[in-house]
């Protein structure tokens, strides 16, 4: 039977569920509000050399110190959030296309490369699970797979961004937690994952009573480099598969179906709770 839940209960779901969606919102704001400040400098400029009137030039000067103001804080904020949540990729124009395929693909795990990341995010994932039980959180199925990547190393030159398990194909998970403050915790948790990408929870419910209270939701991941892949590398001549776990654009991004309102979601970093890192799965 599903639980009815309460005004205050479904805030508390609301605030719980805002995984750090903030960051999808820099990332697509960055952009736009580059482009807006290059038009905005040029109409100024442009203002000011055509002989516009004294006020004319000062309003457009003004705008374009917002329009600055407005993109260094963005760019700012994604540097914070990223370097909280975005792993540390081997994304160097000058480094090896294949080595970086290979074995020196993340910085900070030697040895792996780009293709081992479906393996390793998934073990990743099922370790920090693991840490969960510690909260009387019972995962029904312990298993987290992801597609594997193409056999050509010149894909990596695609994964602009990149979605786990996949882009539209969230993980279905279902947990058991003794109470609702239990599985409140339990999404919270979710805002100390990091280096992992950004984790997004949705469509949350809940069914039984207390102390057997079952949460099911969705839950995806997703990395977006600080900066672009390598480019393709025309001497390698690789296979013409697509990449697992490497769609997901920012179309894909925005949507998943979560209940949290925007408004919660902007604020959810400043609310993050428990989670940390897995351990044994650094």
């Amino acid at each position: 039977m599903l639980k009815k839940l309460t005004t205050g209960q479904i805030v508390g779901i609301g605030v719980a569920l805002a995984v750090v969606l903030s960051l999808v919102m820099v990332f697509a704001m960055i952009r736009p509000t580059q482009q807006k400040t290059a038009e905005t400098t040029k109409t100024a400029e442009t203002t000011e050399t055509e002989g516009g009137t004294l006020e004319k030039v000062s309003g457009k000067k003004k705008e374009k110190e917002r329009e600055q103001a407005k993109a260094k804080k963005a760019e700012d904020d994604w540097r914070v959030y990223s370097k909280d949540y975005m792993p540390d990729l081997n994304f160097d124009k000058k480094a090896d296309l294949i080595s970086v395929y290979q074995n020196k693909g993340l910085l900070d795990r030697q040895g792996y490369g780009i293709k081992d990341i479906p393996t390793v995010w998934g073990t990743w994932l099922e370790a920090w699970y693991r840490t969960q039980r510690e909260r009387n959180i019972a995962l029904e199925n312990p298993y987290f797979p992801i597609d594997g990547y193409s056999a050509d190393p010149n894909e990596i030159s695609k994964l602009a961004n990149m979605t786990f398990p996949a882009a539209g194909k969230p993980w279905n998970v279902a947990v058991t937690v003794k109470d609702f403050g239990a599985a409140m915790a339990h999404l919270r948790s979710f805002n100390g994952m990091r280096r992992h990408g950004m984790p997004v929870v949705s469509n949350v419910a809940f069914e039984g009573h207390s102390p057997n209270l079952r949460l099911t939701y969705d839950l995806m991941l997703y990395v977006i480099p600080g900066t672009e892949p390598p480019s393709e590398d025309p001497r390698i001549a690789g296979g013409t598969g697509t990449s697992g776990g490497g769609g997901g654009g920012m179309s894909g991004m925005m949507g998943g179906g979560g209940q949290a309102s925007m408004m919660s979601m902007m604020g959810a970093r400043g609310g993050a709770g428990g989670g940390g890192s897995a351990k044994g799965a650094e």
